[in-house]
């Protein structure tokens, strides 16, 4: 995770990391001194990956994303004004 940070504010955890890490399981924030098992409510910014460290454990997974070229709820969305070619929207 590189050099990290664990910040607190009014009972709400943030931990911030310099390199991008996956969170596969709990250790990410066992390493910051933090227990995931032992909190209500977690917030993990991961695609699918944190699944196998949480998915059993918690009480109910919640997915949610913004609309952008990622979100295939949004795939079909019409970009105008680019000032480049971009894929996948251009053949390049």
């Amino acid at each position: 995770m590189g050099p990290s940070a664990h910040i607190r504010e009014g009972g709400v955890h943030v931990l911030l990391v310099t390199e991008r890490e996956q969170p596969f399981d709990t250790a990410f924030a066992q390493t910051l001194g933090l227990d995931p098992r032992k909190m209500r409510y977690i917030g993990v910014k991961s695609a699918a990956h944190f699944r196998a460290g949480f998915e059993e454990w918690a009480g109910a997974v919640h997915v949610v994303g913004e609309p952008g070229v990622h979100d295939m709820a949004t795939a079909g969305l019409t970009f105008r004004h680019l000032r480049r070619n971009v894929y996948p929207f251009d053949n390049i």
